[in-house]
């Protein structure tokens, strides 16, 4: 019973006695219950989307003026003390050289133009491009590279059974190769099979994709950016090519978290095509043919199947931005502090 007393006398308000120095006796004020608006930072907007087209418009005009740019300074160089002929950049512009001149700028603008939209970001520009350590072991990268090289083979073999329409511009790269390039092997894999591998995969996988799979989800991005990449080849074939393995990459890229292992497989599989085009070997029998697009089309299987358990994290529908639920205890701590503050 007297413990009931004591626990209710705990609870009645106590009288508040002045204190023996003199001084004013403090004054006890209620904690009030903050807003939760005034605790929890206001939502952020929607990650801004017409900065990748603005960028993506940059990177074909730029990439346009730098064809032009060396086609033409090939054209003089190549051209000094010949007569003139009308049809002397189109001759020019089947040459080797003008080809990797051609490529190499084409490449560097497409380097430059992503780079600068990942250094113009606030977020460090390694995250915003996901050049970081891939969410990946060494097979599954490898998976990756030989998925890609599987595609590229898948194609090639659609094309020479006259499934798909062959690609002029492949053709034409194909011919300059074989023919002018057999002691220049190492300089076309670095140009035609590396580079692109690097530079395509910075700004299409890394900053285009990066930002839609931001602002759309991670199913949505993989497409669009497929979609435009096939459509920067410009070339109705290789587009095709282009946007299946662009699919691919994204998804890659999706689920190692990094453009690493993309940048690994769009590599191989360039030099691959290089070497192949070098050496000359096509296949002309149906069968063999058909019999070679069925092995690629079962190694893609298997290395889908490698990396199918990361692809089912793949997201299709777009983040989450909700803010956390309120947390009263965090209100009550800040409401304290800003009024022991004011006092």
């Amino acid at each position: 019973m007297r413990s009931s007393d004591q626990e209710q006398a705990s609870l009645d308000p106590q009288p508040i006695l002045p204190p023996e120095d003199g001084r004013a006796a403090p004054v006890a004020r209620p904690v009030e219950s903050c807003p939760v608006e005034d605790v929890l930072p206001a939502e952020p907007p929607p990650p801004r989307v017409w900065t990748v087209f603005a960028i993506l418009v940059s990177a074909f005009v730029a990439n346009a003026v730098a064809g032009a740019v060396v086609l033409v300074g090939v054209g003089v160089i190549s051209r000094r003390g010949v007569p003139r002929s009308d049809n002397v950049l189109e001759e020019v512009a089947r040459t080797p050289g003008a080809m990797l001149w051609m490529l190499v700028a084409s490449m560097i603008v497409l380097g430059v133009v992503g780079l600068t939209g990942a250094w113009a970001s606030p977020v460090p520009w390694r995250e915003r491009v996901r050049l970081t350590a891939p969410c990946m072991s060494v097979g599954q990268i490898a998976s990756a590279a030989l998925g890609c090289m599987a595609i590229g083979f898948v194609f090639s073999m659609l094309y020479a059974l006259g499934l798909l329409p062959q690609s002029s511009t492949i053709e034409a790269l194909g011919e300059a190769m074989s023919e002018g390039l057999g002691e220049g092997l190492l300089t076309a894999i670095l140009v035609v099979g590396i580079m692109p591998g690097i530079m395509e995969e910075l700004l299409f996988r890394g900053y285009v994709q990066t930002r839609l799979s931001q602002r759309w989800g991670s199913g949505v991005a993989i497409f669009v950016t497929a979609l435009l990449f096939g459509a920067y080849h410009l070339d109705f074939s290789q587009g095709m090519f282009a946007f299946v393995l662009g699919i691919f990459l994204g998804a890659v890229v999706e689920r190692a978290g990094s453009i690493i292992p993309a940048v690994v497989g769009h590599a191989a599989n360039n030099s691959f095509s290089v070497v192949l085009s070098n050496l000359g070997w096509e296949p002309h029998s149906p069968l063999l043919c058909t019999a070679l697009l069925i092995v690629a089309a079962i190694v893609l299987a298997i290395c889908t199947a490698k990396l199918g358990r990361g692809f089912k994290d793949v997201r299709l529908d777009p983040p989450d931005s909700a803010p956390p639920p309120p947390n009263p205890e965090a209100c009550a701590i800040t409401s304290l502090h800003e009024r022991s503050s004011d006092g």
